[in-house]
Protein backbone atom coordinates (compact mmCIF):
# COMPACT_ATOMS: atom_id res chain seq x y z
CA UNK A 1 0.00 0.00 0.00
CA UNK A 2 1.35 3.38 -0.63
CA UNK A 3 2.81 6.01 1.84
CA UNK A 4 0.57 8.77 0.99
CA UNK A 5 -2.70 6.73 1.51
CA UNK A 6 -1.50 5.69 4.74
CA UNK A 7 -0.67 9.40 5.74
CA UNK A 8 -3.85 10.80 4.27
CA UNK A 9 -5.73 8.17 6.15
CA UNK A 10 -3.57 8.79 9.77
CA UNK A 11 -4.69 12.78 9.33
CA UNK A 12 -8.11 12.13 8.39
CA UNK A 13 -8.80 10.32 11.17
CA UNK A 14 -6.32 12.97 13.49
CA UNK A 15 -8.93 15.22 12.15
CA UNK A 16 -12.10 13.64 12.66
CA UNK A 17 -11.31 11.61 16.45
CA UNK A 18 -9.59 14.15 17.54
CA UNK A 19 -7.56 12.25 18.36
CA UNK A 20 -4.82 13.02 21.68
CA UNK A 21 -1.98 12.31 21.29
CA UNK A 22 -2.63 12.17 17.44
CA UNK A 23 -1.18 9.49 14.89
CA UNK A 24 2.28 10.53 13.49
CA UNK A 25 2.71 9.95 10.06
CA UNK A 26 6.16 9.66 10.03
CA UNK A 27 6.48 6.60 11.77
CA UNK A 28 7.26 3.20 9.66
CA UNK A 29 4.42 2.27 7.37
CA UNK A 30 3.89 -1.03 9.85
CA UNK A 31 3.74 0.91 12.72
CA UNK A 32 1.71 3.37 10.91
CA UNK A 33 -1.05 1.11 9.44
CA UNK A 34 -1.26 -0.66 13.22
CA UNK A 35 -2.33 2.61 14.52
CA UNK A 36 -4.98 3.62 11.92
CA UNK A 37 -6.73 0.13 12.29
CA UNK A 38 -6.74 0.48 16.39
CA UNK A 39 -8.09 4.45 15.57
CA UNK A 40 -10.38 3.33 13.03
CA UNK A 41 -12.15 0.95 15.43
CA UNK A 42 -13.82 4.40 17.46
CA UNK A 43 -15.73 5.13 14.45
CA UNK A 44 -19.05 3.90 14.71
CA UNK A 45 -21.82 2.82 12.27
CA UNK A 46 -22.96 6.03 10.35
CA UNK A 47 -19.54 7.83 10.47
CA UNK A 48 -18.10 6.14 7.19
CA UNK A 49 -18.40 9.13 5.21
CA UNK A 50 -16.02 10.86 8.14
CA UNK A 51 -15.65 14.46 8.16
CA UNK A 52 -17.17 14.71 4.47
CA UNK A 53 -20.65 16.42 6.43
CA UNK A 54 -18.09 19.44 7.62
CA UNK A 55 -17.42 20.17 4.04
CA UNK A 56 -20.81 21.19 3.25
CA UNK A 57 -20.23 24.73 2.78
CA UNK A 58 -17.29 24.30 0.53
CA UNK A 59 -17.41 25.75 -3.05
CA UNK A 60 -19.01 22.77 -5.76
CA UNK A 61 -14.97 22.26 -6.93
CA UNK A 62 -13.74 22.44 -3.53
CA UNK A 63 -16.42 19.64 -2.34
CA UNK A 64 -15.80 17.19 -5.10
CA UNK A 65 -12.20 17.49 -3.98
CA UNK A 66 -12.91 16.41 -0.93
CA UNK A 67 -15.83 13.87 -1.95
CA UNK A 68 -12.67 12.51 -4.08
CA UNK A 69 -10.29 12.57 -0.82
CA UNK A 70 -12.70 10.93 1.58
CA UNK A 71 -13.39 7.67 -0.77
CA UNK A 72 -9.44 7.27 -0.76
CA UNK A 73 -9.11 6.88 2.55
CA UNK A 74 -12.71 4.77 2.85
CA UNK A 75 -10.41 2.20 0.05
CA UNK A 76 -7.17 2.66 2.13
CA UNK A 77 -9.25 1.54 5.35
CA UNK A 78 -11.04 -1.19 3.48
CA UNK A 79 -8.06 -2.84 1.95
CA UNK A 80 -6.27 -2.17 5.90
CA UNK A 81 -9.38 -4.82 7.18
CA UNK A 82 -11.28 -2.15 9.00
CA UNK A 83 -14.45 -3.71 10.30
CA UNK A 84 -16.91 -1.13 9.25
CA UNK A 85 -15.30 -0.49 5.94
CA UNK A 86 -15.17 -4.34 4.72
CA UNK A 87 -17.81 -4.95 2.37
CA UNK A 88 -18.70 -1.17 2.55
CA UNK A 89 -19.45 -0.02 -1.72
CA UNK A 90 -17.64 3.16 -2.49
CA UNK A 91 -19.49 5.86 -4.45
CA UNK A 92 -18.48 5.00 -7.69
CA UNK A 93 -18.97 1.27 -7.13
CA UNK A 94 -22.47 2.27 -6.20
CA UNK A 95 -22.43 4.53 -9.14
CA UNK A 96 -21.63 1.17 -10.98
CA UNK A 97 -24.10 -1.10 -9.97
CA UNK A 98 -26.74 1.56 -10.26
CA UNK A 99 -25.80 1.60 -14.18
CA UNK A 100 -25.57 -1.64 -14.51
CA UNK A 101 -29.00 -2.38 -13.00
CA UNK A 102 -30.01 -0.24 -15.53
CA UNK A 103 -28.44 -1.38 -18.64
CA UNK A 104 -30.11 -4.95 -17.53
CA UNK A 105 -33.52 -3.57 -16.93
CA UNK A 106 -33.25 -1.91 -20.41
CA UNK A 107 -31.76 -4.73 -22.15
CA UNK A 108 -35.11 -6.94 -20.48
CA UNK A 109 -37.32 -4.15 -21.83
CA UNK A 110 -35.96 -4.36 -24.74
CA UNK A 111 -35.77 -7.99 -24.88
CA UNK A 112 -39.51 -7.86 -24.00
CA UNK A 113 -40.38 -5.84 -26.74
CA UNK A 114 -38.83 -7.81 -29.43
CA UNK A 115 -40.13 -10.91 -28.30
CA UNK A 116 -43.96 -9.22 -27.79
CA UNK A 117 -43.48 -7.93 -31.55
CA UNK A 118 -42.40 -11.75 -33.08
CA UNK A 119 -45.38 -13.09 -31.39
CA UNK A 120 -48.07 -10.83 -32.73
CA UNK A 121 -46.17 -10.73 -36.05
CA UNK A 122 -46.51 -14.87 -36.18
CA UNK A 123 -49.15 -16.17 -38.20
CA UNK A 124 -48.45 -19.98 -38.12
CA UNK A 125 -49.30 -22.49 -35.21
CA UNK A 126 -46.09 -24.32 -36.08
CA UNK A 127 -44.00 -21.19 -35.69
CA UNK A 128 -45.79 -20.65 -32.44
CA UNK A 129 -45.04 -23.85 -30.92
CA UNK A 130 -41.79 -23.44 -31.97
CA UNK A 131 -41.24 -19.74 -29.78
CA UNK A 132 -43.28 -21.37 -27.17
CA UNK A 133 -40.16 -24.42 -26.73
CA UNK A 134 -37.57 -21.57 -27.09
CA UNK A 135 -38.38 -18.25 -24.91
CA UNK A 136 -37.99 -19.34 -21.21
CA UNK A 137 -41.10 -17.11 -20.74
CA UNK A 138 -43.50 -19.33 -22.37
CA UNK A 139 -42.02 -22.47 -19.96
CA UNK A 140 -45.45 -23.16 -18.32
CA UNK A 141 -47.25 -23.79 -21.98
CA UNK A 142 -45.10 -26.29 -23.12
CA UNK A 143 -46.62 -29.10 -21.89
CA UNK A 144 -50.21 -28.09 -23.17
CA UNK A 145 -48.84 -27.35 -26.87
CA UNK A 146 -50.68 -30.56 -27.62
CA UNK A 147 -53.98 -28.85 -26.96
CA UNK A 148 -53.58 -25.87 -29.32
CA UNK A 149 -54.76 -27.38 -33.05
CA UNK A 150 -56.96 -26.61 -36.04
CA UNK A 151 -57.94 -23.62 -37.60
CA UNK A 152 -58.49 -21.45 -33.83
CA UNK A 153 -55.30 -23.12 -32.73
CA UNK A 154 -53.08 -19.99 -33.79
CA UNK A 155 -55.91 -17.62 -32.11
CA UNK A 156 -55.55 -19.57 -28.79
CA UNK A 157 -52.30 -19.99 -28.69
CA UNK A 158 -51.50 -16.18 -29.39
CA UNK A 159 -53.91 -15.17 -27.10
CA UNK A 160 -52.25 -16.95 -24.28
CA UNK A 161 -48.44 -15.71 -25.15
CA UNK A 162 -49.61 -12.03 -25.06
CA UNK A 163 -51.23 -12.96 -21.83
CA UNK A 164 -47.91 -13.87 -20.32
CA UNK A 165 -45.86 -10.91 -21.87
CA UNK A 166 -48.62 -8.92 -20.02
CA UNK A 167 -50.54 -8.18 -23.44
CA UNK A 168 -53.89 -9.13 -24.07
CA UNK A 169 -55.47 -9.46 -27.92
CA UNK A 170 -57.81 -6.92 -28.11
CA UNK A 171 -61.13 -7.65 -30.21
CA UNK A 172 -62.08 -5.14 -33.23
CA UNK A 173 -64.56 -2.49 -32.82
CA UNK A 174 -67.33 -3.48 -35.49
CA UNK A 175 -68.61 -0.27 -37.07
CA UNK A 176 -72.01 0.27 -36.47
CA UNK A 177 -73.82 0.59 -39.65
CA UNK A 178 -76.46 3.07 -39.99
CA UNK A 179 -79.53 2.42 -41.86
CA UNK A 180 -80.72 3.55 -45.22
CA UNK A 181 -83.67 5.74 -43.75
CA UNK A 182 -80.97 7.23 -41.29
CA UNK A 183 -78.30 7.81 -43.78
CA UNK A 184 -81.23 9.77 -46.23
CA UNK A 185 -82.40 11.94 -42.50
CA UNK A 186 -78.88 12.71 -41.87
CA UNK A 187 -78.29 13.78 -45.76
CA UNK A 188 -81.62 15.79 -45.63
CA UNK A 189 -80.23 17.25 -42.16
CA UNK A 190 -77.27 18.34 -43.99
CA UNK A 191 -78.73 19.91 -46.83
CA UNK A 192 -80.72 22.17 -44.92
CA UNK A 193 -77.95 23.14 -42.66
CA UNK A 194 -75.82 24.13 -45.45
CA UNK A 195 -78.76 25.94 -46.85
CA UNK A 196 -78.69 27.88 -43.50
CA UNK A 197 -75.12 28.78 -43.24
CA UNK A 198 -74.95 29.91 -47.31
CA UNK A 199 -77.39 32.68 -46.49
CA UNK A 200 -75.76 33.35 -42.96
CA UNK A 201 -72.71 34.08 -44.73
CA UNK A 202 -74.45 36.11 -47.34
CA UNK A 203 -78.30 37.30 -48.63
CA UNK A 204 -78.82 34.81 -51.93
CA UNK A 205 -81.87 34.28 -53.81
CA UNK A 206 -83.06 30.84 -54.31
CA UNK A 207 -81.89 30.94 -57.79
CA UNK A 208 -78.03 31.22 -56.48
CA UNK A 209 -78.95 28.62 -53.42
CA UNK A 210 -79.64 26.14 -56.78
CA UNK A 211 -76.08 26.85 -58.51
CA UNK A 212 -74.47 26.03 -55.15
CA UNK A 213 -71.31 23.66 -55.21
CA UNK A 214 -72.89 21.53 -52.51
CA UNK A 215 -76.60 21.82 -54.06
CA UNK A 216 -75.71 18.83 -56.85
CA UNK A 217 -79.43 18.23 -56.77
CA UNK A 218 -80.56 21.49 -57.63
CA UNK A 219 -83.16 21.52 -54.02
CA UNK A 220 -85.27 24.99 -53.79
CA UNK A 221 -85.78 24.31 -50.29
CA UNK A 222 -89.08 25.79 -49.93
CA UNK A 223 -90.52 23.81 -46.99
CA UNK A 224 -87.34 24.59 -44.94
CA UNK A 225 -87.94 28.37 -46.37
CA UNK A 226 -91.43 28.42 -45.16
CA UNK A 227 -90.23 27.32 -41.44
CA UNK A 228 -87.79 29.30 -41.26
CA UNK A 229 -89.79 32.31 -42.52
CA UNK A 230 -92.43 31.71 -39.78
CA UNK A 231 -89.40 31.47 -37.34
CA UNK A 232 -88.45 34.94 -38.05
CA UNK A 233 -85.21 33.33 -38.76
CA UNK A 234 -85.17 34.06 -42.27
CA UNK A 235 -86.96 37.48 -43.75
CA UNK A 236 -87.28 38.06 -47.43
CA UNK A 237 -86.94 41.51 -49.75
CA UNK A 238 -88.31 40.41 -52.78
CA UNK A 239 -86.85 37.46 -54.56
CA UNK A 240 -83.49 37.74 -51.61
CA UNK A 241 -83.36 35.78 -48.51
CA UNK A 242 -81.72 37.48 -45.39
CA UNK A 243 -80.43 35.91 -42.40
CA UNK A 244 -81.64 37.11 -39.45
CA UNK A 245 -81.28 34.50 -36.71
CA UNK A 246 -78.07 33.56 -34.69
CA UNK A 247 -74.82 33.25 -36.07
CA UNK A 248 -74.21 29.82 -34.71
CA UNK A 249 -77.72 28.70 -35.21
CA UNK A 250 -78.14 24.98 -36.34
CA UNK A 251 -81.52 22.95 -36.55
CA UNK A 252 -81.78 20.01 -34.46
CA UNK A 253 -83.86 16.44 -35.07
CA UNK A 254 -86.48 14.75 -32.99
CA UNK A 255 -87.00 11.11 -35.17
CA UNK A 256 -88.01 11.81 -38.50
CA UNK A 257 -88.72 15.79 -37.88
CA UNK A 258 -86.42 18.49 -38.14
CA UNK A 259 -87.09 20.91 -35.00
CA UNK A 260 -85.82 25.04 -36.55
Amino acid sequence: MKRKALEQAAEELNFFLRLNPAINVRMPAAELEAKIIEAAALLESGEEELSLSLGADLEPEALEARKEKVTAIQNTLKELGVPLFVGAETETELNEKEETKVTETQIEVQGNAALLEMVQETKKLVDLKVIVNEEDEFTPLRESLGNYTGLVGPKLLKAEMLKMLGTEVLAPKKKEKKSAVILEKDKKKDLVQLFIDAIKEKTMTMSEIRKENWNSSGATFNSPLKKLLEKGLIIKEGVKMIWKGPSDYVIQRSGRKIIY
